[in-house]
């Protein structure tokens, strides 16, 4: 099997980081011709953990705050091989093993659960596999996808 293309972007632990990540997905998704539901499972995922590193691993949550410290910085490698898309999170804030992380019970209807800490479920859902290590002071989360064979969507 031929090497497949690697795409890597590295953005700041910061509201804007997330919303450049986004795009960044959204953009390379539109050039290589990733599927529709595939991209929206990629971004939700990326977006879930990337927030998640703002707000509780060392990023800057609130704009502006703490003037002049860097924040930590987010990698995101993807490459495809065959029907599964790869997808791996590397950052230096502190560690978070989401992989052992337990989902939070929900509990009532929709309309009623409070919001916030459902980023798990989210993140089981719309990936097919997921793992974590702790290297050198990087924690690096690998996310997997499968490729849609099909025009059948869940979405």
């Amino acid at each position: 099997m031929s090497a497949e293309p690697v795409w890597r972007g590295v953005f700041p632990g910061t509201l804007d980081g997330i919303a450049e990540a986004g795009r960044w997905i959204e953009s390379l998704s539109t050039e290589e011709g990733f599927p529709e539901d595939l991209t929206f499972g990629v971004q939700l995922c990326v977006e879930e953990l990337f927030a998640n590193l703002v707000r509780h691993g060392g990023g800057l949550w609130e704009k502006g705050s703490a003037a002049g410290a860097a924040p930590v910085r987010m990698t995101i490698g993807m490459s495809r091989q065959g029907d599964e898309l790869a997808v791996v999170l590397e950052d230096d804030g502190a560690p978070f093993d989401v992989a052992a992380a337990q989902p939070r019970p929900v509990e009532g209807t929709l309309e009623t659960v409070q919001p916030g800490g459902l980023g798990i479920q989210l993140v089981n859902k719309f990936s097919s596999g997921l793992a974590y290590e702790r290297v050198d002071g990087v924690n690096r989360t690998t996310l997997k996808f499968l490729w849609p064979t099909s025009e059948f969507s869940l979405l």
